[in-house]
């Protein structure tokens, strides 16, 4: 979780690791299936010029929620925490809105974490990974949490 973000990140790839929310809509959406997407970062701000999120246009459902968002190194630059709501956008301006999303800056979720437990020092990798192995680093990195009441 230690990447620095620059204007230069603005339109970097990213990639979103997360679960399919609905087996209908893949036969191979078991548990342990993982889907994938991939965007940019449009934005070093979220709503109302949010200083701690980054807008990206990766398409987001609610199994990516919680999830990392990569570079293409497989840093985690920050975490996934929304999707803009597009009916209510549309309603005002007669138009919908694309993946418009957002997540919270990997910085901002380190700073929260170290609050409670100290972070080992690391280093951004710096060497681009080949789309299956940048996949395959997502899958190592990230595993399903299921809150129940």
């Amino acid at each position: 979780v230690n990447h620095p973000l620059s204007n230069a990140a603005l339109t970097s790839i990213i990639l979103i690791p997360g679960r399919r929310s609905s087996p209908r809509l893949s036969r191979r959406s078991h548990p342990d299936c993982r889907a994938t997407t991939t965007g940019a970062i449009a934005a070093l701000t979220g709503i109302n010029q949010d200083s701690r999120e980054l807008q990206i246009t990766a398409p987001v459902q609610p199994g990516n929620s919680g999830g990392p968002v990569l570079d293409r190194s497989g840093n985690v630059i920050g975490i996934v925490v929304a999707k803009l709501n597009a009916l209510n956008i549309a309603q005002i301006t007669q138009d919908i809105p694309e993946n418009v999303n957002f997540a919270i800056k990997a910085s901002v979720a380190r700073d929260f974490l170290e609050t409670v437990a100290p972070f080992p020092e690391s280093r951004p990798a710096t060497a681009s990974l080949a789309p299956p192995d940048l996949a395959a680093r997502a899958k190592e990195i990230t595993v399903q949490i299921i809150c129940r009441q």
